[in-house]
């Protein structure tokens, strides 16, 4: 039977009787009473001889057992399976509770892919600041066709138009930057993880392969980065030098080139991060060298 609220086992058995008769009325009106109370709670079953009652024993235990371990968790059962295991393994046992950490070639892959995302983010903003290019390119040529004209509504319209456009640019970068700079702090904490992991080692893991690869990847992705650099830092300023022509087009120019300084800022972090990491590599690949 279920544990009761107490969570203790409780069954009440009774023997079955052939002759009811023998048994003084009073005491058994008072035993048929108390089970009529217990018997809507499923605490009751009944028994006719030894063997009987070993077998309705039997199950209630295994019921009862099979219940409660439904309510134990599983790390739990795990954890009381070992309390009363073989203290000879002790020690093994103990390892099954500690979570293992990424070794030095886990944390080279993990700093790899987040290279390759890093220049991937790098891309779509690339990509995103030469669109809003070819868009002013555009603008300023309707502007060019109006020129002269008394038509003042049309070639304001054209400028607010050149507005939305950057307010456009504005929102995708503030998308991108904060993924980037995650990537970014990804690619070099692993790495620095790693160094910090197997010290000078480091350089002996796959014979040096490992450690000669990564410093191959981490030039090409800050060179990436310094090459990303220099049209965001055009279009920067370019944007910057902007006549103010209408309020909304002002606001949006005020907040193209600071969503482009912040944008600039954390490519300089990033490229300072990885000729830090740079140099530390070159001197264990030159420590394994000397040695």
């Amino acid at each position: 039977s279920p544990p009761t609220r107490d969570n203790s086992f409780v069954n009440h058995c009774y023997r079955t009787l052939v002759d009811a008769r023998d048994i003084d009325p009073e005491q058994l009106g008072r035993v048929r009473e108390f089970r009529q109370r217990v018997q809507a709670a499923g605490l009751v079953s009944e028994f006719s001889d030894d063997e009987s009652f070993r077998q309705a024993l039997t199950q209630h235990l295994h019921s009862f057992a099979q219940s409660w371990r439904a309510r134990v968790p599983e790390g739990q059962q795990r954890k009381d399976a070992r309390a009363v295991g073989d203290s000879s393994l002790e020690n093994l046992a103990a390892l099954e509770m500690e979570t293992d950490e990424p070794g030095v070639l886990d944390l080279f892959e993990d700093a790899t892919n987040a290279m390759v995302s890093t220049r991937e983010i790098t891309g779509r903003i690339t990509e995103a600041t030469e669109a809003v290019g070819v868009q002013f390119t555009r603008r300023k040529k309707e502007l060019d066709a109006v020129k002269g004209s008394d038509d003042l509504r049309e070639r304001k319209r054209i400028v607010n138009n050149s507005a939305s456009d950057l307010e456009a640019f504005v929102g995708r970068l503030a998308v991108e930057i904060p993924q980037l700079r995650d990537q970014q702090a990804a690619a070099m904490g692993n790495v620095e993880t790693a160094v910090l992991q197997a010290g000078p080692a480091l350089a002996s893991v796959d014979g040096g392969a490992s450690l000669a690869d990564m410093r191959k990847s981490i030039r090409t992705y800050r060179e990436a980065m310094e090459g990303a650099m220099i049209p965001v830092s055009g279009f920067r300023n370019s944007t910057a030098d902007m006549p103010r022509m209408t309020k909304e087009f002002n606001r949006a120019k005020r907040r193209g080139a600071a969503v482009l300084d912040d944008l600039l800022a954390q490519m300089h972090r990033a490229v300072e991060q990885a000729k830090q990491v740079e140099t530390v590599l070159e001197g264990l690949t030159e420590a394994k060298v000397t040695r």
